[in-house]
């Protein structure tokens, strides 16, 4: 018997549903709480990564950066007007222009790609939230109880 890959390493306990075996997704239970479905071939390691603070490493110079091929930053309103919407002019100014990229799309949250239907498909229950604010009573409730006492 043939065992599907989500169950080989101890992991039995995070499936959820054991799908049949002509269906292409077998629904997992997060760590969060959600359960969502994957692909029955798919290879995946569930769990927190070993080195979570790698990204927050100094580099400490200039060139240790440009080792890992990672070009200089520059900004928009530092160059000309050819080059960037935000460029050219006197002085340090960008002209009252909206942030966009150098091609001319909204940057800093002003264009979304998200559709706004079928937001994941593959989640087939949301991880639960606010568990605790629903327990405890808000200030207003508290303020009408002190009043009442």
């Amino acid at each position: 018997e043939e065992e599907d890959d989500a169950e080989r390493g101890g992991e039995e306990k995070m499936v959820e549903r054991k799908k049949e075996k002509d269906e292409m997704y077998v629904a997992v239970r997060l760590k969060s709480g959600e359960v969502r479905k994957i692909h029955r071939e798919a290879c995946a390691t569930i769990g927190t990564a070993s080195n979570s603070n790698n990204n927050r490493r100094q580099l400490g110079k200039a060139g240790r950066s440009r080792w890992l091929g990672i070009r200089p930053t520059v900004r928009g309103v530092a160059m000309n007007a050819s080059d960037h919407p935000h460029g050219g002019g006197r002085g340090k100014s960008k002209g009252n222009v909206q942030p966009v990229s150098i091609w001319g799309t909204p940057a800093k949250g002003g264009y979304k790609t998200r559709k706004k239907r079928n937001v994941n498909r593959f989640v087939v229950q949301e991880r639960p939230r606010s568990q605790n604010k629903k327990s405890k009573p808000g200030k207003k409730e508290q303020k009408k109880e002190k009043s009442k006492n």
